[in-house]
């Protein structure tokens, strides 16, 4: 049996010095989306010496909402030298249409914690801006103003806030396009092999990154279990989402590397070992197990070595080590990052 912590310290004393590390970080920088990653894995560990650092963020948040709905929206920078953008297509700007959303889960929690109104106003102002982002001829929503590009990243940007959203307010119609966004992206960028590419652009029909990239994948795997969760057990789209995830993990086992971690890139050996794809995958796999969407020891043991692997690459200060640098994709950086720690602490939330 695999033992879900390194030698010298228990996983409850690592998920310590991981949250007081998170804490300490400057929660104002240029960061939307980082922000709500490290959000829901100090929530979802449910220790009151978080709520501060989260209502913080959430404040920030939801008082730098502009006039188009996004939360936090001018703490992006278009066009930063080096994106993504400009090594795949050279293109040299990047405005976001979805890299607010990752922090209404987080404004919705507010909301729920307490009880005041201007926090579920803010969640609906961003629910309403979606109905304004332009779409591709299928009904995925674009990543970006400048292309008609789909991104794995979209997927768990906003599809877990949308199924949460519509369980709260009780907008079907939420949840309706939550398990519609990732039936449309898979749809684009699920191959047959079960997984997933990075990025496809619909005018010119291409694949600007079409690396199986591990983090993306990862994007994907953990929407789908955190939407699952929302749904009610009569609806028929858990089990159209649920194969969706059951046929990318099947395939993702078979890349994981004998020391519990996958690379930044699935199937080139010369690509780095990575935390943060990882993290995403022992996550989604121990909830979906949990959840009862799938069963079987191989999943099981895949994901305790997948959670051994980046609880030994913790440094003593509580920093994630190992992640993979935007703007992700192949020969990143590898480095500590805010949403590295988030999904550290996700995952080990499934353990602990």
């Amino acid at each position: 049996m695999v033992k879900v912590y390194d030698k010298k310290r228990t996983l409850n004393e690592i998920i310590t010095a991981v949250g007081q590390y998170s804490i300490n970080l400057n929660h104002y920088k240029n960061e939307n989306w980082e922000n709500g990653v490290l959000i829901d894995g100090l929530l979802f560990n449910a220790r009151p010496e978080y709520q501060d650092t989260v209502l913080s963020i959430v404040n920030h948040a939801v008082a730098t909402q502009d006039s188009d709905g996004q939360l936090a929206f001018s703490l992006i920078i278009p066009g930063d030298p080096g994106d993504a953008v400009g090594r795949w297509s050279g293109r040299s700007t990047i405005t976001g249409t979805v890299h607010s959303t990752p922090l209404g889960r987080g404004v919705l929690w507010a909301y729920k914690h307490t009880g005041d109104k201007r926090y579920l106003e803010a969640a609906q102002r961003q629910w309403e801006y979606y109905k304004k982002v332009e779409r591709t001829s299928n009904g995925a929503f674009v990543h970006r103003e400048e292309a008609p590009e789909l991104w794995l990243d979209t997927v768990w940007f906003i599809c877990p806030f949308f199924a949460e959203y519509g369980k709260i307010t009780g907008d079907t119609s939420a949840t309706q396009e939550a398990v519609r966004q990732i039936v449309t992206h898979a749809e684009c960028l699920q191959e047959n092999n079960g997984l997933f590419r990075h990025v496809w652009c619909e005018r010119p029909n291409y694949f600007p990154q079409s690396k199986y990239w591990a983090r993306g994948m990862g994007w994907v795997t953990a929407a789908i279990v955190d939407v699952w969760e929302q749904l009610s057990p009569e609806d028929a789209s858990r089990e159209q989402i649920g194969k969706i995830l059951l046929d990318c993990l099947e395939a993702l086992l078979k890349y994981q590397d004998t020391s519990g971690f996958w690379r930044n890139i699935l199937d080139d050996r010369h690509e780095s070992l990575e935390a943060s794809g990882t993290a995403m995958f022992a996550y989604s796999i121990k909830k979906g197990l949990d959840l009862g969407i799938f069963q079987g020891m191989r999943f099981e043991e895949a994901a305790k070595r997948a959670m051994n692997a980046i609880s030994a690459v913790v440094q003593p200060n509580g920093a994630v080590g190992m992640v993979a640098l935007p703007p992700g994709g192949p020969n990143a950086r590898i480095g500590t990052t805010t949403y590295g720690q988030g999904w550290f602490l996700q995952a080990a939330s499934r353990f602990n």
